[in-house]
């Protein structure tokens, strides 16, 4: 809960807009998997909190390749170069805003809620919501013509959906298909999530160049995490094969009364796999770039999945530091009063290009993610709703 502001009292502005990018950062679904460090799920990035600029630009050194020299051969002229590979996150603002009764005005007279606070809390869950769906377009790789959200269906490239960055679909070599099938138009209904491809998944993921690298500081010896579909999540738990659910079933998962960071969402693991469930899990997407909603994509992800940065909207402050900024706009001689809230972050996929698995030939390659896509029956709201854009929004009657 969102601590109240006090009435009459727009000084406290800049108290609020801490409270909420603080409440916000809480209460992100993929927070617990972001830190600092290079061997966290997410790496937060905070070259932008202190500097000024919209891009942060950071480099993977690879591993050496060579074989070197035995004895007392000549090791000269045989010296390798350092390899690097560089990738750019780009941060920008988010902005919603919610209009309300003023203080003084007769509409708050008549009623007894205090819509201020209605605002705020709302403006929390709208841009964790916001992130929340950006982060999973981002890491499945969802580039699809046509998204839902909210119970409306938005059709277009979007950024708000995107992190601020372009999304990229998944590195051929880092995407498979349930029942041995070679693309997603080819999944039917028998294509189901089976635990045994995560078994493959993860050897194909140890075996890449460069390998997927194990997550520290997951719960139960965890290493690496696989976000599922509630359709998928329903698929394992219904599926009565030797070797399937009943195994799962025995992990202790990260909800354990001492209040674990990991708990939300965890829901068991497999092969040193964490299973996080989550609804937005993006759905396929065709070679024509047509969304399929009859497809979920399960990710895979190890250290450096993805990148989070941030931007500071008072240098001045660093000590309090703060990417949101709220503004209180009386109108109409504070009849009404907008309620504005901006948030400035950006997130994307880590995406490195280097010489890969087709000899001499360069790659733009996923880095700590790999996607299993898999038939899921299509959500009611694919049904139930109606197309809309950006700044108008139709609803389908119930």
């Amino acid at each position: 809960m969102v601590n109240p502001i006090k009435r009459n009292d727009y000084l406290a502005v800049k108290r609020w807009a801490g409270t909420v990018a603080r409440e916000i950062e809480k209460n992100l679904d993929f927070a617990p998997f972001m830190g600092t460090g290079p061997y966290n799920l997410i790496q937060q990035r905070k070259e932008l909190e202190k500097n000024n600029g919209d891009t942060i630009l950071f480099q993977l050194l690879w591993k050496l390749s060579g074989i070197g020299v035995v004895g007392t051969d000549t090791l000269r002229g045989k010296e390798e170069s350092l390899e690097y590979s560089s990738d750019a996150l780009i941060i920008n603002q988010l902005r919603n805003a919610v209009s309300v009764p003023g203080m003084q005005s007769i509409i708050t007279q008549m009623i007894e809620q205090e819509q201020r606070d209605d605002a705020k809390e709302q403006l929390v869950v709208w841009h964790k919501e916001m992130q929340s769906i950006a982060f999973f377009n981002q890491i499945g790789g969802f580039t699809g013509d046509v998204q839902w959200w909210n119970g409306l269906k938005y059709s277009g490239n979007i950024p708000q959906f995107q992190g601020m960055n372009d999304v990229s679909a998944p590195s051929a070599f880092r995407h498979v298909f349930a029942g041995g099938k070679s693309n997603e138009n080819e999944l039917t209904e028998t294509d189901t999530f089976n635990l045994n491809m995560v078994d493959k998944i993860r050897t194909k993921a140890r075996q890449a160049n460069p390998a997927i690298r194990p997550i520290q500081g997951l719960p139960g010896g965890a290493k690496f995490v696989m976000f599922i579909s509630l359709e998928q999540w329903e698929q394992i738990r219904t599926n009565t094969s030797d070797g399937q659910w009943v195994d799962v079933s025995k992990f202790i998962s990260a909800t354990d009364e001492r209040g674990n960071r990991f708990a939300k969402g965890a829901l068991g693991m497999w092969n040193d796999v964490m299973f996080v469930e989550h609804e937005y899990v993006p759905m396929g997407v065709s070679a024509a770039g047509k969304t399929i909603p009859n497809v979920r994509r399960a990710i895979f992800c190890g250290a450096q999945a993805a990148q989070y940065g941030a931007g500071s909207y008072d240098k001045t402050n660093l000590k309090n530091f703060s990417n949101m900024k709220i503004v209180v706009d009386p109108q109409d001689y504070e009849e009404w009063i907008g309620i504005a809230g901006s948030c400035m972050y950006g997130i994307k996929k880590s995406i490195f290009n280097r010489k890969g698995e087709i000899p001499n030939m360069v790659q733009a390659q996923d880095f700590g993610t790999f996607v299993y896509s898999t038939y899921a029956e299509p959500p009611l709201y694919t049904i139930e709703t109606m197309s809309t854009s950006i700044g108008s929004a139709s609803r389908k009657a119930a």
